[in-house]
């Protein structure tokens, strides 16, 4: 089982012990009768050709302590239920490939790589502090049109506050750049309305 699923949990492992056998054992055990049998746990060594560890971003060139201390100013101008948290995430099958698996000591632990391309998808989500509040997955980027229709159809009819119409929501972007230009003056004519 270990040289099938290398990079397997040890909860997962119990769940196949029960799942095939009907056995059941917990997860301390099997981390038990792996260090009786010599197989311990260590970095996963992807087949050639494709790396094991992911890129690491680089911090962001803008970053200016000014400019920092300025929107911190201002953000503590406003309550935190006006507050509207809206970012844009990447992703795809590759991302969650395990770093970690088991192994004899002394061997090497062959991680399984799917090949091929993966499609990317993009999730665009707004966030209050009572949790989400608009959320939608997309194939690949997520163009103007697509970005402009979420804030219509999605997140602005979700930002009026029923309670008290007078409190405006204050929508808190990063510095992405489908969020300049027209996107932006797109946004202010439809807070306007």
């Amino acid at each position: 089982m270990v040289f099938e699923a290398p990079d397997s949990l040890l909860k997962e492992y119990a769940s196949a012990l029960e799942e095939e056998f009907h056995v059941s054992i917990t997860p301390q055990r099997i981390s038990q009768i792996f260090k009786e049998e010599g197989i311990s746990r260590k970095k996963v060594c992807c087949t050639k050709g494709v790396r094991a560890d992911f890129k690491i971003q680089e911090e962001a060139r803008e970053r200016d302590p000014v400019l920092r201390a300025w929107w911190i100013r201002k953000l503590s101008q406003f309550k935190a239920k006006q507050l509207v948290f809206l970012d844009e995430s990447g992703f795809n099958w590759k991302m969650g490939r395990r770093k970690y698996g088991r192994a004899p000591k002394g061997e090497v632990v062959r991680g399984k790589v799917k090949t091929g391309k993966a499609d990317n998808l993009s999730l665009l989500s707004a966030m209050t502090i009572d949790g989400y509040i608009a959320c939608n997955v997309y194939k690949g980027g997520v163009s103007k049109d697509e970005f402009i229709k979420f804030l219509e159809d999605d997140l602005l009819p979700r930002c009026r506050s029923s309670a008290d119409p007078k409190v405006r929501s204050i929508i808190v972007m990063d510095n992405a750049q489908i969020h300049h230009g027209s996107v932006c003056r797109n946004l202010q004519t439809l807070l306007m309305v």
